[in-house]
């Protein structure tokens, strides 16, 4: 209550215990009074004392709209995700070919629209509301009350309320490939372990030029689905007999999508090494069909990002983001993320460059700005939602390794570029202290910019200054973002290059004794020990930061030659002898002549080619 929750949603269980509270003199009346005057003064701005209830004589004239469907396709399409696109025979699989001929539509959630719906939305809310009152109706008929005797489960949850036409993927696909054969099996159940209807789907697949498989969650109340209120799942895994369903299909060779309609992320590492091309639509809605089939058949180009990480392991989490990005943690296997936090790919690339920092040092209680250029360098417009990611380096808490602060998603057509400006206050980085509460200390901080969590294109970095600053009640919790477009041939108004130029000309030189984290943080030297170990960054290397290059290369077991670090070295000199732009290849020389190919997943236990000694 004294913390401001003025409402709760089962009142009955509270009410005694608020009661004794004021008798007893642990909760002040006012702080009562305050709660009472809260909730009644939102009653009166709402008017539900002047029209308490719903007129419904405007009910079939508002709910669903042409203007709200066309806004629940838009939701739908802008939120799909594209999580895996691998070429088939040298050619992505996404888009389709439109003039495939002939198509597969299979799996327990291709044409189910209690699939695609989440469990507080109304058709599904209210059709187990309905069931449980049926249940508990002794008057009600024998088969609707016969599933609390034992036939529970996702695959009994069916509407029983009327609802707005829901397109289904399978209408999607249909009404977008006209002219094209398809075919639909729904394969297996969406939890039964039932396989019957596998053969079945199998074959519909063998006679398709391409499969796409529907598969997922139901979501619903406790015993009537696999994901919503009292339905935790204890694996992360696809349920039922579904991963064998997607497994017997991509056995036929039909070139194969999934999508996944579902309401929790999966552990999908066997997915992602095997089918070549993965949507997720979530619970996409009365028009995740539709926006499916625009998706699939490149009408729309997706652009929607992970909101959280699909792990490997159902056993490694909670794994946030910024927690993937540290040590492994104390578990069997691999702790990480087959497609981390901010993930998302599309039909067109895009490139990040020329990031600068309006000022290097920025008092505690201002604001950081940080520009930085974007370019779409395919052939075909697009969205890409470019990501900020800050880091506190040394605090007196511990610190999350990565933390979001600051997204936009930028529009640009072919060949088009933005810059983009983001404004990130200070007090995004306030720690709490248990004496002080909640402050910014002065120190570094780090920038990470990039397509997602694990995608980083560009770094830089601030230090804040002055004294500690005790952040108050109003302090900014977000961003600004803005975005000018920009002739990406043209010569950048920015000073980065002849600031780059400046650097190496003044860099002090490196040897191999100078530590990892000195090599990261040199203007040239940073460059070319990420490009030695393929793009590691600063969390994969934190745990050798004190070491020196030598000592790293020594713990390596063999997989870091000396004369590699002497050549990298000698490189290193090079470049800042001749001001040369560490943006262009000067490490892949490196690269060629070691002969090695390292991948920066770790350290003192580098992952390398199967094939390397």
């Amino acid at each position: 209550m004294r913390a401001g929750v003025h409402l709760d949603l089962v009142p009955r269980l509270t009410t005694s215990h608020l009661i004794e509270a004021v008798e007893s003199g642990l909760l002040a009346m006012a702080d009562l009074d305050l709660a009472v005057s809260m909730v009644l003064r939102t009653k009166f701005e709402l008017g539900l004392f002047e029209r308490p209830y719903v007129d419904l004589d405007a009910v079939p004239e508002t709910l669903d709209s042409a203007q709200t469907r066309g806004l629940a396709r838009e939701i739908a399409e802008r939120s799909v995700v594209l999580l895996r696109n691998e070429p088939v025979n040298g050619v992505p699989l996404l888009p389709l070919d439109p003039g495939t001929a002939t198509i597969a539509v299979i799996g327990p959630n291709a044409d189910r629209l209690m699939g695609q719906l989440g469990n507080y939305s109304y058709p599904v809310l209210d059709s187990m509301a309905k069931r449980f009152a049926l249940a508990a109706d002794p008057t009600a008929r024998a088969d609707e009350a016969a599933e609390f005797g034992g036939s529970t489960g996702a695959d009994q949850a069916r509407l029983m309320v009327e609802s707005v036409p829901v397109v289904t993927f399978l209408d999607g696909i249909r009404d977008r490939a006209r002219g094209a054969t398809v075919r639909y099996e729904p394969g297996c159940p969406l939890q039964d372990e039932d396989r019957s209807g596998i053969p079945a789907a199998v074959e519909a697949a063998r006679s398709a030029e391409v499969a796409v498989v529907v598969v997922g969650d139901q979501a619903g109340i406790n015993a009537f689905g696999t994901v919503g209120e009292g339905l935790d799942s204890a694996t992360c895994e696809l349920p039922g007999v579904q991963r064998e369903l997607v497994e017997a299909v991509l056995a036929t060779g039909t070139p194969t999508v999934v999508v996944l309609s579902h309401g929790r992320p999966y552990s999908l590492r066997w997915m992602a090494d095997s089918v070549p091309a993965i949507v997720t639509s979530w619970f996409g809605g009365e028009e995740a069909g539709s926006a499916i089939a625009a998706v699939l058949f490149g009408d729309v180009n997706p652009a929607g990002r992970l909101p959280v990480s699909f792990l490997d392991f159902g056993g490694s989490a909670p794994l946030p983001y910024w927690r993937a990005a540290q040590a492994p943690a104390y578990i069997e296997g691999r702790a990480g993320a087959t497609f981390p936090f901010g993930h998302g790919l599309s039909y067109t690339t895009f490139a990040y460059r020329d990031v600068e920092i309006g000022r290097p040092e920025v008092p505690t209680d201002g604001e950081v700005e940080l520009s930085f250029t974007v370019v779409n360098v395919g052939d075909r417009a697009g969205d890409e939602v470019v990501q900020v990611y800050g880091q506190d380096v040394i605090a007196r808490t511990a610190r999350p390794r990565r933390k979001l602060v600051a997204f936009r998603r930028v529009s640009l057509a072919a060949g088009a570029g933005a810059r983009v400006t983001a404004t990130v206050p200070a007090s995004m980085f306030a720690l709490w202290d248990l004496d002080e509460g909640r402050l910014v200390e002065p120190g570094k901080i780090k920038f990470f910019i990039g397509g997602s969590s694990a995608q980083i294109s560009l770094r830089t970095s601030v230090t804040l200054t002055g004294g500690v600053h005790r952040t108050g009640p109003g302090r900014a919790l977000t961003s600004s973002v803005s975005t000018i477009p920009i002739d990406p041939d043209a010569e950048p108004a920015t000073p980065s290059a002849a600031g780059r130029a400046a650097a190496h000309r003044t860099a002090a030189p490196l040897s191999g004794d100078n530590t990892v984290l000195e090599w990261l943080e040199h203007p040239v030297g940073g460059a070319l020990l990420r490009g030695l170990l393929q793009g590691a960054d600063e969390e994969t290397l934190a745990p050798a930061f004190g070491m020196s290059l030598r000592q790293m290369a020594m713990y390596s077991g063999g997989r870091i030659a000396p004369e590699t670090v002497d050549r990298l070295v000698a490189e290193a000199h090079a470049q800042i002898g001749s001001s040369r732009d560490t943006s262009k290849t000067g490490h892949e020389s490196i690269l060629r002549t070691s002969g090695h190919t390292y991948c920066g997943s770790g350290v003192g236990a580098l992952d390398l080619d199967a094939d390397l000694p």
